[in-house]
């Protein structure tokens, strides 16, 4: 709009600050740029928040008009139904009063647009009468009269409101007249009126038609603010009905990573959970579910989004109790502000006690609805929605399965020793008030002096000051029942200092006391926390030297405790090697016989794992050994434990190749730190998205890492490596998934952050990190750009590739040969003779480590590469020179490809009896090697055979495919 004569000049003459409240004008368009930086989101909105703040101070009502009209559309987008009433009435006041100091239009929002949500907004909640709403369409007309422009968008709002409020008749009429109006500037978009003639379509039991405005959508690319992501969610289950369950999943895959970080389509959302459960993905829908469910009571006055809500929830949670999972329990469902909508609960809900709840929740809703409407539309949505549960289209989405891994059943009343593991497993996960109440329940139970030391050095390891010298004076008693004075003594005058952790200072003091200790129990808990303070020192071999000898006299005192806590911290000193880990084993052989408790049997387990994999090579039963460590540790919500644990499978496993099995394991855990009311890993959430990538479940491992990305963005100490490592990672399941443009945006973040912090620090390991996974990003963008043969960017990032590998060569010595071989290869592709030199490279630097099967590799890539760049004269030696190569070093199928590649060349310079020859050698090398390399030597064999007039010889060979 052009300023009025006289507007914002002396406002612009005058100090920043403008005087009527200290507000700083400048801090505010500060703001606002930052505002348009951003996508419609919680940070955006609350820096317009933050900005309105400021200028309510100053009481400049033209720039508050300006934040206002941000706000509305930031609210619409966000679904803050109560944003957009409040800041729409509070513009439209000022407008009508003062249009020119108020205009229609200002920095790009249109107040007479926002017009067209007002009906739609007010249409949300059942308090508001249909004729409050009518009277809001009614201004609508009258205002666009007014200022002189078109009737469409009214028209689509009249439609609109009548259909969704169940007056299937008055819709129509309005949708006639919309039908025959010519479009104008405030008509809805397309993707928003087809939307709404899909719905219309599904309301009137016309499924052709709605998906023949659906694919009309998908088909030329219409997209709005939430456009086609709520489409989508409305079609998924008519595309199933239709048999067309590959649109389905497409729909749903695509659909739901448009959605999920808007809270304001909740109710999209919950379709989404729904299909899952349709679709027989239980552990799927439950997963989104619990993901999800805390949004349930977002935005108080949208009633109809979370009626809408309500209905998918209840339906897929009735799927997945009827599958026989009812008496699970929902994570997240004790969120307070979910009494608002489902009404007052103690706890977590069940699954089955969810699908109940919201059936209740939605029954009440309906009836206001429709009472306020006139209609039964929401009596008869119910309806449908029940109708959902017996529908069942299976569609396998992801291999995940529903796991649950209960909590360790409680001690009866009197059973001390069970209250005292308890105390244990709680102090190990750092739960202070769950280990304090397990040692006041162990101490009313009666327990006996030997007991009661037990119990009193928890409670002196976990308190201070006082309360420590307390628990002292209670053993000290303890030692004296037992007629141990020798050892009350000690307690009382060495108990602070052996109740923590005691330090280099507190060990000589220990250590010095060694030769004056009269009695055997004495000095085997003495050595015992001498090797547990080597032993965090870093000093195995002296660790267990001590634990050993603290084993001997606790033995010889028949101090169970203390011989049981000596052995296994001797476990975890002894070097592997020792005696060929004959020592290792005997010392859990021991500690097994010794009867270990609480946290104990987890250490032994762990090691056990550890022995099987390290000492024996059995990886299947060190497989099956963590996983009873990992749930034990599951079962008593250790966490310090899991942690371990979770790392070491997720590495044995990885080895393994059972990439599914190591994304479960880093998926537990992070769902018990969830369950615990702690943040989740986001290293071990980008560890589960790489092994899914691994796996091939590149669907799943986008969400996962995007999950693991905006976890990163809220998380202020993300450094540049674990930023480079999710970027690099979500770039490869986004290329799994078929999204280049995504994918390369991720691998080009990846490059940037590496670059960036290898320029600024390459001494530290975080960033020696983000620059190894940079030149593996810039390499995967090498082969990105080569498909689409684009060939700057095969250039550009190949040299950012070779770059970062030439600088971390001493650090990763097998990165810059790899790199060489790969990038010559891309610059073959594009015809670039660097490519050569590049290989030349990669072979010396091969040959110079004596990696002989990899020289054959890059001899076989320079053959190639040769062949890409038109001199088939000179490949061909190249390509003979590196079958021989690659056969010295036991590879007969490389060899044979490569002697395929010389045939197939000179079958193309029509020397067909050369390549018979080669043919034959290479057939030769693998003939008692079944597979694809035999199948395709010997079909190609046979052609020129068949070619050459050798018939009979043809069919001889073709009978080696398979």
């Amino acid at each position: 709009m052009t300023q009025q004569p006289g507007q914002g000049e002396s406002r612009d003459a005058r100090d920043p600050r403008d005087g009527r409240g200290g507000a700083d004008r400048s801090q505010i368009e500060e703001l606002l740029g930052q505002v348009d930086l951003l996508p419609y989101g919680p940070q955006g909105r609350a820096l317009l928040d933050e900005a309105l703040r400021l200028v309510q101070e100053s009481g400049d009502e033209e720039t508050e008009y300006r934040i206002r009209m941000r706000l509305i559309s930031a609210a619409q987008m966000m679904g803050d139904t109560d944003g957009v009433l409040s800041n729409f009435a509070w513009c439209v006041s000022r407008n009508e009063l003062d249009p020119a100091r108020f205009p229609t239009e200002v920095d790009e929002q249109d107040l007479l647009w926002f017009y067209k949500w007002i009906p739609s907004s007010l249409a949300t909640h059942p308090t508001f009468a249909r004729a409050d709403i009518l009277d809001a369409l009614a201004n609508m007309q009258q205002r666009y009269s007014r200022e002189g422009v078109g009737q469409h968008g009214v028209l689509q709002a009249r439609f609109s409101e009548a259909h969704r409020s169940g007056h299937t008749e008055e819709a129509q009429r309005w949708r006639d007249e919309l039908l025959s109006t010519q479009r104008d500037e405030y008509s809805h978009c397309e993707a928003c009126v087809r939307a709404e003639q899909v719905d219309f379509a599904l309301d009137q039991d016309r499924p052709a038609d709605a998906l023949r405005f659906f694919d009309e959508i998908m088909e030329q690319g219409l997209t709005c603010g939430e456009e086609p992501e709520s489409v989508m969610a409305t079609m998924l289950l008519p595309l199933l009905r239709a048999g067309r369950r590959e649109d389905a999943e497409r729909a749903h895959r695509m659909g739901y990573r448009l959605a999920k970080d808007n809270v304001g389509l909740m109710a999209s959302i919950a379709l989404h959970i729904e299909f899952s459960a349709v679709t027989g993905n239980h552990a799927r829908a439950l997963s989104l579910l619990e993901r999800h469910i805390g949004t349930l009571a977002h935005d108080e006055l949208n009633i109809n989004g979370h009626f809408a809500t309500l209905l998918s929830v209840a339906v897929a949670a009735d799927i997945i109790a009827g599958a026989g999972h009812g008496d699970l329990e929902v994570r997240g469902s004790a969120e307070p502000r979910l009494a608002s909508v489902l009404g007052p609960h103690e706890g977590p809900y069940t699954v089955a006690q969810l699908a109940q709840a919201a059936w209740s929740a939605a029954a009440p809703i309906a009836v206001a609805f429709d009472a306020r409407n006139g209609t039964d539309r929401y009596a008869r949505r119910i309806t449908e929605a029940r109708s959902h549960v017996l529908e069942s289209y299976p569609l396998a989405l992801s291999e995940q399965q529903i796991v649950r891994h209960e909590r360790a059943a409680e001690p009866v009343a009197g059973d001390v020793d069970g209250w005292t593991d308890v105390a244990v497993w709680a102090a190990v996960s750092g739960d202070e008030p769950r280990a304090e109440a397990a040692v006041q329940k162990a101490l009313a139970a009666q327990p006996t002096p030997r007991q009661r030391l037990a119990l009193w050095s928890i409670r002196a390891a976990l308190l201070e000051a006082e309360e420590r010298e307390r628990a002292i004076s209670e053993r000290v008693a303890a030692y004296h029942e037992l007629g141990l004075s020798a050892e009350a003594a000690f307690e009382r005058e060495y108990g602070s200092l052996v109740a923590g952790v005691i330090g280099d200072e507190g060990a000589a003091q220990l250590t010095a006391l060694l030769s004056q200790l009269e009695t055997a129990e004495l000095r085997g808990r003495v050595h015992t926390e001498l090797g547990l303070h080597q032993l965090a020192a870093g000093e195995a071999q002296e660790a267990m030297t001590q634990f050993l000898q603290g084993a001997e006299e606790a033995d010889r005192a028949g101090d169970a405790e203390t011989f049981r806590r000596a052995l296994i911290g001797a476990c975890w000193a002894v070097p592997l090697e020792e005696e060929d880990g004959a020592l290792q084993t005997r010392l859990l052989d021991m500690a097994e016989a010794a009867g270990p408790r609480a946290n104990q049997q987890y250490d032994v387990a762990y090691l056990r794992s550890v022995e099987a994999a390290a000492l024996r090579d059995d990886q299947d039963l060190a497989a099956q050994l963590s996983l009873a460590a990992a749930d034990l540790a599951v079962a008593h919500r250790a966490t310090g434990p899991l942690n371990q644990i979770t790392r070491f499978r997720t590495e044995l496993l990885t080895g393994m190749e059972r990439h599914l099995e190591a994304a479960a394991a880093q998926r537990v855990y992070n769902q018990t730190l969830r369950e615990l009311g702690q943040p989740a890993d986001v290293g071990m959430m980008v560890g589960e998205g790489r092994s899914l990538v691994r796996a091939g479940e590149m669907q799943d491992a986008l969400e996962v890492l995007a999950d693991a990305g905006r976890e990163m963005e809220e998380n202020e100490v993300t450094t540049p490596g674990q930023w480079a490592v999710q970027d690099r990672w979500y770039g490869e399941a986004a290329e799994g998934c078929e999204f280049y443009g995504t994918a390369f945006e991720a691998w080009e973040r990846a490059v940037e952050r590496g670059e960036e912090a290898w320029a600024e620090a390459p001494e530290l390991e975080d960033a020696q990190l983000a620059a190894l996974e940079a030149c593996m990003s810039a390499r995967s963008l090498v082969a990105l750009a080569q498909r689409a043969e684009e060939e700057d960017d095969v250039r550009g990032f190949g040299e950012r590739a070779l770059f970062l590998a030439r600088e971390l060569a001493e650090l990763e010595p097998g990165l810059l040969p790899v790199t060489l071989q790969q990038m010559g290869r891309a610059y073959a592709g594009v015809g670039d003779e660097a490519a050569l030199e590049l290989l030349q490279e990669a072979e010396d630097l091969a040959r110079a480590e004596g990696a002989d099967w990899f020289a054959a590799d890059v001899l076989d890539s320079r053959g190639r590469s040769l062949l890409d760049l038109g001199r088939p004269d000179a490949a061909m030696p190249v390509l003979l020179r590196a079958a021989d190569e690659y056969a010295s070093q036991g590879d007969q199928g490389n060899a044979a490809l490569g002697e395929y590649s010389v045939a197939r060349v000179l079958e193309a310079q029509e020397r067909g009896e050369e390549a018979l020859a080669v043919f034959s050698n290479a057939l030769e090398r693998v003939r008692e090697e079944p597979g694809q390399v035999r199948s395709g030597v010997a079909g190609a064999y046979g052609d020129r055979l068949e070619a050459e007039g050798r018939l009979a010889e043809a069919e001889e060979v073709r009978r080696l495919i398979l």
